[in-house]
């Protein structure tokens, strides 16, 4: 009896166990396929509204980033070198916001899986083009800011490093050297990332070909997160370190200046606005990237099978792209030359804009005028000839009555 009762009791546990392991099957199935994951997962709903916040950051930092790159190509400001390497960064800026977050509404709300639920897997080249600029402009970005930060660093400690950056084109070979270096870094992705695969469609049982993104034919860990590291390092780590180091020096130098009788305090005054708009701009870069360091490098394992890793991963992602579209408002808030040169703009195209209304009011009123001159003369020569045709009738009148 007791051996029975072990027996019964070791297939009910193995059918459990059984179920169980199904049950996790299909748990784990929901993250793999995005279709199910839409119909299942009860955070869905957030990352859907998430996912609209990323087209916002597309208008809000297409226009902010332009703005700021015509503003910092105005007189009184295109001749400072580091607003130079700040015009350059809204254009990065502006094509950092067009890889994800355009992925990410496209798959929220647009795709039509299981066929395409990304951008990357419409065609091999979109694969390797998107995945290429993602990295690429990203990295450009804050290699971009981190060269900020270094000549700020350098015209505190030497006026001579200013005016050669302000006059030279060694600036530019700077900015040059940087994009081609990273370029050349990621290349590789241009190559080796993508390729294509057999798939069946569960609804119609046909097969159809399918593109496997952010992955090689030889290895599964190709771009995460073997590549995705590089990624941290050169993205964020590198860059952070340079930061924080020459805004220490920064500060420091602002600070002993203080206690040093300057000559010059216009100069002074300009030097410690700049510093500031420079420390607000690198410092939000730094807080609003760091959650996603922390996430990818030490939460990507833990992640990986909770229901809520696609709602933190748009969350941070977010964050990341909202520093590279608020730009304009830290420059408006911490610097007043750009804020002058923005109202001037402003003004400027208010002016125009009247012009041309004026203008259009202008050939309206001409138009007009010309209209009703033409209508009086056209009726005065209808005029003419109803009253030569009533002297013809009278004459002819007149004529039989004779």
């Amino acid at each position: 009896m007791s051996q029975n009762y072990i027996f019964y009791t070791r297939i009910f546990a193995d059918e459990e166990n059984s179920t169980q392991l199904l049950a996790n099957e299909r748990y784990f199935m929901f993250f793999k396929s995005f279709s199910q994951h839409r119909m299942h997962n009860i955070f869905y709903p957030t990352e859907l509204i998430l996912s609209y916040y990323t087209m916002f950051l597309i208008i809000l930092g297409t226009i902010c980033n332009a703005i700021s790159f015509m503003v910092m190509n105005a007189r009184k400001l295109r001749n400072y070198s580091c607003m130079k390497i700040l015009s350059f960064l809204s254009i990065v800026d502006t094509l950092v916001l067009y890889q994800w977050n355009l992925n990410t509404f496209f798959k929220y709300n647009l795709s039509s899986p299981p066929h395409f639920e990304d951008l990357e897997e419409i065609s091999i080249v979109w694969c390797r083009l998107i995945s290429f600029l993602a990295f690429s402009t990203l990295q450009i970005s804050s290699w971009l800011l981190a060269l900020v930060s270094f000549d700020r660093a350098m015209g505190v400690y030497s006026t001579c490093w200013t005016r050669q950056m302000n006059k030279s084109k060694k600036l530019y070979t700077l900015i040059i050297f940087i994009c081609v270096f990273v370029l050349l870094l990621n290349s590789h992705l241009l190559v080796f990332n993508g390729f294509y695969v057999e798939k069946i469609n569960p609804e119609t049982s046909q097969s159809y070909k399918a593109i496997i993104c952010y992955q090689s034919k030889w290895d599964e860990d190709y771009i995460f997160p073997k590549w995705q590291t590089v990624h941290l390092f050169m993205y964020n780590a590198i860059p952070f370190l340079i930061m924080l180091v020459c805004n220490f020096f920064i500060i420091y130098n602002v600070k002993y200046a203080r206690k040093v009788k300057s000559h010059n305090k216009k100069s002074e005054k300009r030097k410690k606005r700049m510093t500031f708009m420079l420390i607000l701009v690198t410092c939000t870069f730094m807080i609003l990237t760091l959650p996603s360091v922390i996430v990818h490098t030490f939460y990507r394992e833990i992640l990986s099978d909770k229901p809520y890793r696609r709602m933190i991963n748009l969350i941070v992602n977010n964050l990341v792209h909202t520093s590279h579209a608020i730009n304009f408002f830290l420059y408006i808030f911490s610097a007043p030359n750009f804020r002058t040169e923005f109202n001037q703009f402003f003004a400027d195209l208010m002016s125009k804009f009247r012009k041309s209304e004026s203008q259009n009011l202008r050939s309206q009123l001409v138009e007009q005028t010309d209209s009703n001159k033409r209508k009086s003369f056209a009726s005065t020569i209808i005029l003419t000839k109803s009253d030569q045709n009533n002297k013809n009738n009278q004459n002819n009148a007149k004529s039989l009555f004779i």
